[in-house]
């Protein structure tokens, strides 16, 4: 039997304050929380309407709800930014101050909801995430996201299907 890789930090305390940079992916990368079309790569970058171009599933409608929860009733937790794509989710997650739980069990606990109120398993083994260490990164990261549905067919989980 092959061991996972292991995607943390070893010796890092993730209850500890601080931003991060989340990726959750669907199981097997499967198109099922929205699709995107495709005359959003022919529009401008600025002031777009991304609600005409991108169109949730009632799966992805579900993922949009439960980010907003977690935004709303959290005093510990803020979602800085995020995007919903065909085959994953992008988060920024700042832990205003140390937490009783880490960020791997809310991240569980958030994927957990998502997949009682689905009535199906809809989500990939883990997720990944980043430490946002200073304000340059976090800009890069936050602008990676928000452009993100205008690169879908460059993505690297980008499937047809």
């Amino acid at each position: 039997m092959q061991k996972r890789k292991r995607l943390r930090l070893k010796e890092y305390d993730y209850s500890l304050s601080g931003s991060y940079f989340i990726t959750i992916c669907s199981i097997d990368k499967s198109n099922i929380f929205c699709s995107i079309d495709e005359d959003i790569i022919n529009d401008n970058y600025d002031d777009i309407d991304f609600s005409k171009y991108i169109k949730y599933t009632k799966i992805g409608m579900i993922v949009r709800d439960n980010i907003k929860y977690l935004n709303s009733e959290f005093d510990s937790i803020l979602i800085d930014n995020y995007v919903i794509m065909p085959n994953h989710i992008h988060l920024i997650i700042n832990l205003i101050e140390s937490n009783k739980t880490s960020l791997q069990k809310l991240i569980m606990s958030f994927k957990r909801s998502i997949t009682i109120k689905c009535k199906r398993k809809i989500w990939q083994r883990s997720f990944y995430d980043r430490i946002i260490r200073n304000k340059k990164e976090f800009d890069k990261i936050n602008e990676y996201i928000i452009y993100n549905p205008f690169k879908w067919k460059l993505d690297e989980y980008y499937n047809i299907g």
